[in-house]
């Protein structure tokens, strides 16, 4: 397999031999309430960082390198 390009992510162009294991279709924060009803503030950020970051952190443990979070702006 061709390693030689590169992945664009969040931070920048990383070389597609270090991304290590992917997770490559994750939805970290999922809100079926509506695309309609979506408003800025509709969650406590801090309590979602606060029950997610062990799952992420758990992730990265057990050996994942890259995420990839697929959740669009109307559901997350």
């Amino acid at each position: 397999m061709d390693v030689s390009g590169e992945v664009m992510t969040v931070t920048g162009k990383v070389a597609a031999r270090e991304i290590g294991f992917v997770l490559p279709h994750e939805h970290v924060l999922v809100d079926f309430i509506g695309a309609d009803k979506i408003c800025p503030g509709g969650y406590d950020q801090d309590e979602v960082v606060k029950v997610v970051e062990p799952y992420l952190i758990q992730a990265k443990e057990l050996g994942c390198d890259t995420l990839v979070e697929c959740t669009p702006d109307y559901l997350g």
